[in-house]
């Protein structure tokens, strides 16, 4: 009688489970009544153990009878309730987890399937007006191709800005700006576009193959942030931009500036943040010049075929800049992981009698043909060369005479050379390190810069170790109170070497 009201007991318990009942081990004893009366039955089958052979059970498995309380279901409760925490904390760790990600992927979800929703729309300060885009009245696909890919659609916007700004601008901004992608180019305009127009002119063209997601995503800003200063703004917000391929884009920016007869157009400060974008610099030299230029971009290259001004400002990252560069008073090409390829031409101005120049990467070459000019005796090019990884090429091609030149070249597990112009007077420190000594090449026919019959002197100094060399150069007699350039050329596990 005891047996099969112990079966039926277990029965009406399985019963209850919300899965499959498998014995774990037969009771020894007898069932016991008390189990029905439990006071934690909530509990049966709530909280299921990770094993899957079998569930959490607050039911005795021995129901030997100790001071009126079931036994069993008491050491059930102490041995396993410590255990219940810890798997009650792990599920609770795992949501954590995993929870932003889940949210991450049903805002995704949302925002692909519900295109119409709006989100905040970050605009620059100083946005004056929204210029809107021109589709033309052909609203058939008209494929076109562009930086190696096909769109159906071309949408365009132009604007014209003051030549006589203290600072003219283009920019991207918004949050999905660095998404913005293209080309941007400087380009003279010889009359055949604009006329005699002294403006400059900024024409953008968008390439999409969804017409809707331009209008949604990307606005053209005219930009007046201050008094005198004037710009263009592509403002990029929308996060479908980022989604399917039907709604990609990309964008090309031409900028047009005018000329003046007789003389290059001077413009004040001109400047670029286009990050994502290739700047194209066409042939500016004898056309335009600028009182600054500072160019921005990021894993985009910098070509400029030829450009001129004041203070000269480049920067991008993991991509190269390459082409002529004449600066006046400063000049700094900075790139990471791409080289530097430049001809550069270094002007003191008569004002200042001094002019720099500094190029820097990392992880690739360096190579730069070197021209330096100045209008006085005794102007001073202070000049900076440095990468890491990668081999270091510098030639001074041309160099006034009684200039001041000091030289900082450095690299690392690459060859360094330098190649000084016969005009250079001072001291020169060579490094490397153990088994690659610096090295030395001095031209014997070189004649007197200056016409005056005077004799090249080149000292080694007695100190020069197998890593280093230091010494001097000079011509004729060394004079004491005279100011010398300097050059200083290091490297490491490679070979460092000075030609004059």
């Amino acid at each position: 009688m005891s047996n099969a009201h112990a079966r039926d007991s277990q029965d009406s318990l399985a019963d209850q489970l919300p899965g499959q009942w498998v014995d774990v081990e037969q009771s020894k004893g007898p069932a016991s009544p008390v189990a029905r009366s439990s006071p934690l039955p909530f509990f049966v089958g709530v909280l299921p153990r990770l094993r899957g052979y079998r569930w959490v059970a607050f039911a005795p498995v021995e129901e030997d009878i100790d001071d009126g309380e079931p036994k069993g279901l008491k050491q059930m409760w102490r041995n396993g309730k410590k255990d219940i925490w810890l798997r009650v904390s792990l599920y609770f760790t795992l949501l954590a987890l995993i929870f932003p990600f889940i949210v991450w992927w049903i805002t995704s979800v949302a925002r692909q399937r519900h295109p119409s929703v709006k989100f905040h729309l970050d605009f620059p300060q100083g946005c004056v007006e929204r210029v809107p885009w021109s589709f033309g009245t052909d609203t058939t696909p008209a494929p076109s191709e562009f930086l190696g890919s096909s769109y159906l659609y071309t949408a365009n916007v132009s604007l014209s800005l003051p030549s006589d700004a203290d600072v003219l601008s283009i920019i991207t901004r918004g949050n999905e700006a660095n998404r913005a992608h293209g080309i941007v180019e400087f380009i003279v305009d010889d009359g055949t576009r604009y006329g005699q127009d002294s403006d400059v002119h900024v024409e953008f063209t968008a390439f999409m193959n969804d017409r809707e997601s331009l209008q949604e995503s990307a606005t053209i800003c005219r930009l007046h942030p201050s008094a005198k200063h004037d710009g263009a703004g592509l403002v990029v917000n929308y996060p479908r931009y980022q989604s399917h391929r039907s709604r990609r884009m990309v964008f090309a920016i031409k900028v047009y500036f005018p000329t003046s007869p007789g003389s290059p157009t001077l413009l004040n400060q001109f400047r670029t943040s286009l990050p994502q974008f290739i700047h194209k610099i066409g042939d500016l030299q004898d056309h335009v010049s600028f009182l600054s230029l500072s160019l921005w971009s990021t894993n985009h290259p910098v070509y400029a075929e030829s450009v001129s001004g004041k203070n000269i400002n480049v920067m991008t990252s993991n991509a190269p800049i390459k082409g002529t560069f004449n600066a006046t008073s400063i000049l700094n090409l900075y790139t990471q992981n791409a080289l530097i390829d430049v001809n550069v031409s270094l002007v003191a101005a008569e004002s200042v009698h001094s002019a720099t120049a500094m190029l820097k990467t990392t992880n690739a070459p360096v190579s730069a043909n070197m021209s330096l000019l100045a209008s006085a005796r005794e102007a001073r090019f202070n000049t900076q060369f440095e990468t890491s990884n990668g081999a270091l090429d510098v030639a001074f091609a041309e160099a006034p005479v009684s200039s001041l030149l000091d030289v900082r070249a450095h690299t690392s597990n690459a060859p360094a050379r330098v190649s000084l112009h016969e005009t250079f007077e001072g001291t020169f420190d060579l490094f490397s390190t153990t088994w690659h000594q610096p090295q030395v090449h001095v031209r014997p026919d070189v004649e007197d810069p200056e016409g005056q019959g005077r004799r090249r002197v080149v000292e080694i100094r007695p100190e020069s170790r197998e890593s280093s060399v230091s010494g001097s150069v000079a011509w004729g007699k060394h004079d004491g109170w005279r100011r010398y350039g300097r050059v200083n050329v290091a490297s490491s596990n490679n070979d460092v070497r000075l030609h004059m």
